[in-house]
């Protein structure tokens, strides 16, 4: 099957082509309706000239009833369907947005995550900041929730469900839990429990087969750790001119898997693919296997992997020549920092510290303008990564949007908090802020 046929093949959701097919129903609805009472017609002839102007009679209105009722039929699936696209147009994120909504470089964020109460600051914290700039905000978790030290639940087991709910541990509603997973994460038979890449492209396939890839234009799997910028990546998809029904795939593109076989991979603090990449992903992990002995990576299909799920997904999507594409500026600088941005301000070329595989295979200066490319970090930011401490993530949101002193449950504890190179991370969000239009000005998208 050519790409172009999988890619047709996985619009069956969009009901982009609905109206239309219902009106070719309709009208050989017609057709048949004139035939079949042309027929009654031609034999009603052959009876009494009374019993034949009777049977044309009941034939024209029987035909006029048909019709009315198919026009009505037609009538309420065209609506319905038209209610569906106004559903989807206004709906935003569960907790709000600061941004008007539009289905126009909309953005899905995806976030893989473990229902424990160790993690539950963390849900709160992308809430309270970069979550809310989300257009579609969802976390996918385990079917096993709670902790080992209080309970754990399986979700998938009714009577558990029940006792979660009345233990106060219920899931809100922009939690999915991925009920086939079968790598639980509570046993750690191989050392490593996270099996990211399980729950992935279980969630991949998941938004696709629930109708979710219509909800929006573009979408990122983003890492809990990870603060987000959902406004520069639509202003940096409208700058490229990309269309989310072409294949895209894009964020910090890392080369050190470029070898015989592999592909250069995005770093998975936060991975962007269009709306067209996602269903070409979704029609992939339809025929996965699931082999729970196998810990192969470096091939598409599913595997036990604790780190490194990039790389699997940049094999699948080898498979049909979508390659990643590396988020820079117009200047080469880096969008999207894999690293806190108080330290990736220092990485450079002769300072390693720690960080040689960064730089293999990345270019060094700019084809154009000559410049030192692939530095930290762009004034148009579309993510910083590696905040363990979810306290980091309020201390961002306040550094350029400010925090909302009046938030509940947010503990002061961000206050506290301190670069660790001061004068050259706060010139740093000057200019951010400067090049956002942020604190009292309205956002550039």
């Amino acid at each position: 099957m050519s790409e172009t046929e999988i890619s047709d093949s996985t619009e069956s959701g969009s009901g982009g082509d609905f109206a239309a097919v219902s009106l070719a129903l309709f009208i050989a609805s017609i057709i048949i309706i004139v035939c079949v009472s042309t027929r009654r017609l031609a034999d009603s002839r052959q009876e009494s000239a009374v019993t034949a102007v009777s049977q044309t009679q009941r034939c024209c209105r029987n035909r006029s009833r048909r019709i009315s009722l198919l026009s009505y039929i037609l009538f309420l699936a065209i609506a319905i369907h038209q209610t569906r696209k106004e559903i989807q147009l206004t709906q935003g994120p569960p907790m709000g947005s600061l941004l008007p909504w539009s289905l126009k470089n909309s953005l899905y964020c995806l976030v893989p995550f473990i229902w424990t109460p160790s993690n539950l600051p963390s849900y709160h914290a992308i809430h309270a900041t970069w979550g809310k700039r989300c257009d579609i905000l969802k976390f996918f978790v385990d079917p096993i929730i709670g902790s080992k030290e209080i309970r754990l639940f399986n979700m998938t087991v009714a009577s558990d469900a029940l006792a979660a709910r009345d233990s106060n541990f219920s899931l809100p509603s922009d939690v999915v839990v991925l009920h086939d997973m079968q790598r639980p994460w509570h046993t750690c038979e191989h050392g490593n429990c996270r099996n990211i890449w399980e729950k992935v492209w279980r969630s991949w396939l998941w938004v696709v087969t629930n109708g979710e890839n219509d909800l929006a234009e573009w979408f990122v799997k983003v890492d809990a750790d990870t603060f987000l910028f959902p406004e520069n990546m639509k202003h940096y998809v409208e700058e490229k001119g990309w269309s989310p029904d072409d294949h895209h795939y894009f964020g910090h593109k890392l080369r050190h898997t470029d070898r015989t076989g592999l592909a250069p991979i995005i770093a998975g603090a936060a991975v962007f693919f269009s709306r067209a990449t996602v269903e070409i992903l979704a029609h992939i992990f339809r025929d996965f296997k699931v082999d729970i002995s196998n810990r192969d990576h470096r091939k598409c299909m599913d595997a036990h992997v604790g780190n490194g799920e990039e790389l699997v997904t940049a094999m699948c999507l080898k498979k049909f020549n979508i390659s990643a594409d590396h988020a820079l500026d117009t200047m080469g600088d880096e969008l999207v920092s894999i690293g806190q941005i108080q330290e990736a301000l220092l990485w450079n070329r002769t300072n390693h510290n720690g960080m040689s595989w960064y730089w293999i295979r990345k270019p060094k200066t700019h084809p154009k303008t000559g410049r030192e490319m692939h530095l930290c970090c762009s004034d148009r930011p579309i993510a910083f990564h590696g905040y363990k401490d979810p306290q980091w993530l309020y201390k961002i949101e306040n550094e350029l949007y400010k925090m909302d002193d009046e938030l509940p449950g947010v503990s002061d504890d961000w206050k506290r908090l301190n670069w660790i190179n001061p004068e050259q991370t706060n010139s740093y969000f000057d200019r951010v802020r400067k090049t956002m239009k942020l604190r009292g000005e309205q956002t550039e998208i």
